[in-house]
């Protein structure tokens, strides 16, 4: 027998196991492995769940943030239309206050009681000149009094405007 042969049956235990040591390593190598790739795509499906938890959660709390927004909107809107509508009719009691009749007839009773005066003033006998003196100053009172009355309708539409203006804007202002 050759040394080679005599090497290989003395050898022959030695290498089995070897043999036996490298399969063993090799499967448990594979199970590793396998374990492995389990491991990760368990972890990717769970970190993946969790994600899309987060979306859907997010994607929650954007709509109901949008809804609260909206419904925050409306109510101002509709506070700023309420108090526009508010605003119209103290504009229109207004108006119609001016153009109260009562307010005409007293209008019209203090230019009579003027007229009355002037017209006693001429009818009592007065000198020509005291008369005409009286009488520019009555119709300098009486075209005062009609400017007056003017600008105070005026006025009293631009203030009542204004304090309108300003209620309406109290009124739609977020509370």
């Amino acid at each position: 027998m050759t040394v080679a042969v005599l090497i290989i049956k003395r050898a022959w235990p030695y290498l089995a196991g070897a043999a036996l040591l490298a399969a063993a390593w090799w499967w448990y190598a594979s199970q590793i492995n396998a374990a492995r790739a389990q491991g990760d795509a368990n972890g990717r499906a769970a970190v993946q769940q969790l994600w899309d938890a987060e979306r859907v959660a997010l994607a929650a709390a954007a709509a109901q943030a949008n809804a609260d927004n909206q419904a925050q909107k409306d109510a101002q809107n509709d506070a700023l239309n309420t108090a526009r509508n508010q605003r119209a009719q103290a504009a229109q009691r207004d108006t119609a206050a001016l153009a109260d009749p009562a307010a005409a007839a007293e209008r019209d009773r203090l230019r009579r009681a003027l007229d009355t005066a002037l017209n006693t003033i001429r009818s009592c006998g007065v000198s020509t000149a005291a008369a005409d003196a009286s009488s520019a100053r009555a119709a300098a009172i009486a075209t005062v009094l009609a400017d007056m009355e003017q600008a105070g309708a005026g006025m009293a539409r631009a203030a009542s405007g204004h304090a309108a203006d300003s209620v309406m804007y109290q009124q739609a202002w977020p509370q």
